[in-house]
């Protein structure tokens, strides 16, 4: 791995072993950003993490794929919730710095996913 790459898989990993959390992840190889400070993505998928436990009461989904064209991070929780808290506005700009954007899609009385897609 060169200095200027970022592991989001490793990164991943390093951040469900800190916070201690309950999540089922399934991550692709491969997945580098060209950053050398991961502290900016450590703030947005913390930030991310803890949006979910507001309202999903089983472990979290989160899936790291390797396409053609870009990562695709998905986090997704399971819940009966009808309505969600606004994501922070903040969020978008910062991923923006990462060349990602962001989407969500919510199921009634099945699931919430927020997925981020970083251009490759």
């Amino acid at each position: 791995m060169e200095k200027d790459q970022i592991d989001l898989k490793q990164l991943l990993f390093m951040i469900k072993e800190n916070k201690k959390m309950n999540a089922n992840l399934i991550l692709d190889e491969g997945c580098l950003l060209n950053t050398a400070d991961p502290t900016p993505l450590i703030k947005i998928f913390n930030y991310i993490i803890n949006y979910f436990d507001q309202f999903i009461e089983q472990a979290l989904e989160i899936s790291l794929d390797l396409n053609p064209d870009n990562y695709a991070l998905t986090f997704l929780g399971y819940t009966k919730q009808a309505e969600f808290p606004p994501l922070s506005g903040q969020l978008e700009g910062a991923l923006k710095d990462f060349k990602a954007e962001l989407k969500t899609t919510h199921k009634a009385d099945r699931y919430f996913q927020i997925r981020i897609l970083f251009s490759r």
